[in-house]
């Protein structure tokens, strides 16, 4: 059967409520509760990308990496470098997916290139998967530029290499 416009716009408010009431439960902790909320209102409206994000970003609190990776996928905006890198973040720890991670890191970059912990997070997967010493060397050196304090280390050490000279 085919859905009536005043169905689909029903099916909008559900969605809206529901993911509302997700909020709500994760404001009070009940993450269950938010998870099963924010479930109801991606299966109302799965372009719903801001429910799509905050039930990826509880399931990966909850752990559930498998679940958090599918609803960022689904949830990515272009035009958005925070959900780019949470994707890279994800797909670098918990799927050892190097080439997809590497992918969404400068996704983000291009995005919004004064993102330190993008920079910093890129510089490690080269050094560490892709032996890109002087891809990392460049990343690390951004994330410290952007956020001298936080990336004072931004790292010293390059897998095996001399202390480079801009190591402070």
């Amino acid at each position: 059967a085919k859905k009536k416009k005043g169905d689909w716009s029903r099916e909008q408010e559900q969605a809206t409520s529901h993911y509302r009431q997700g909020k709500f439960l994760e404001s009070v902790c009940d993450f269950d509760g938010a998870c099963a909320a924010y479930r109801e209102a991606v299966k109302r409206k799965p372009t719903y990308a801001i429910a799509q994000f905050r039930l990826a970003h509880l399931l990966e609190r909850m752990e559930d990496f498998e679940g958090a990776i599918e609803h960022y996928s689904r949830a990515i905006d272009p035009k958005d470098a925070i959900a780019h890198f949470n994707l890279g973040v994800l797909l670098q720890n918990h799927s050892q997916d190097f080439d997809g991670a590497e992918k969404h890191y400068r996704r983000a970059i291009a995005i919004d290139p004064e993102y330190a912990a993008t920079h910093y997070n890129l510089g490690l997967l080269l050094e560490n998967h892709k032996e890109d010493y002087g891809g990392a060397e460049q990343h690390y050196r951004r994330a410290r530029a952007i956020d001298p304090e936080e990336h004072a280390d931004a790292h010293c050490e390059l897998a095996g290499q001399p202390r480079p000279s801009w190591c402070l």
